[in-house]
């Protein structure tokens, strides 16, 4: 076994490092096995710049998202079900997709295959500097889509949810890699019209707002919409598993 050691390494941030070590460090210590080792590595890629204080206590002192965190590396499936059960508390539901994002491909490209039916004057076409992302190629990542079924849920409010549970915001791209996708998923879910919405956000206009896919019947279309306007029961919002 390896153990898995947080620790506070410069600047006020907290990093994340593995070695092996006969001792039991006194705080944020779990023990874990070589194949999440591996996936440790991925994360500590993707996480260059540290992880803040808070965000690394509050991460220490929940279990349940501790838990989550070490069965996603584990690839287990018990993180769905628990999941499951802490959005039904709030009435909403979830949605599970396995999705490879192309991020060598232009935000405007991706627009456009995830809602063919996009238009030219669309916003979405001129909020392609509001988003940064270093990542580059092909990803396969697992997307949660959370939808709270009566009255709806506000974009923040819907956000901050998804955070507190273990998720990772999504960018605009990974919004219409799932109208690209999953084409058909309007009838798989059995809502007709409904949308996708990633859940980063950006400012346009002098507003929050947000780049979504939709489906009305066979016709896909991605646009900007001020954050305000999620609210209703037929909006999914996108998120990214941890790791």
């Amino acid at each position: 076994m390896i153990d898995l050691v947080f620790y506070e390494e410069s600047a006020g941030k907290k990093y994340i490092h593995v070695m092996q070590s006969p001792k039991k460090i006194q705080h944020g210590i779990k023990s874990i096995t070589r194949r999440q080792l591996n996936a440790l590595g991925e994360f500590a890629r993707n996480h260059k710049g540290g992880i803040p204080r808070e965000n690394f206590d509050r991460f220490l002192n929940d279990k349940a998202q501790r838990n989550r965190f070490l069965d996603s590396l584990m690839g287990d499936t018990a993180w769905i079900e628990t999941l499951k059960a802490e959005a039904e508390k709030v009435g909403a539901r979830i949605h599970i997709l396995n999705l490879a994002v192309d991020w060598d491909r232009s935000h405007n490209e991706a627009a456009m295959a995830g809602g063919p039916q996009t238009k030219a004057s669309h916003n979405v076409l001129k909020v392609d500097g509001s988003y940064l992302s270093v990542r580059c190629g092909k990803i396969a990542e697992t997307f949660v889509l959370v939808n709270w079924l009566q009255d709806g849920q506000s974009y923040s409010e819907a956000v901050e949810w998804g955070l507190t549970q273990g998720l990772q915001k999504t960018l605009p791209r990974e919004s219409f890699a799932v109208g690209e996708q999953c084409p058909n998923l309007n009838y798989e879910l059995e809502e007709d019209p409904m949308c996708v919405v990633e859940t980063t956000g950006c400012s346009f206009d002098g507003l929050p707002q947000a780049c979504y896919v939709s489906w009305n019947d066979a016709k896909r279309t991605s646009d900007l919409l001020w954050q305000d306007n999620f609210g209703f029961s037929d909006v999914w919002f996108l998120f990214r598993k941890f790791l």
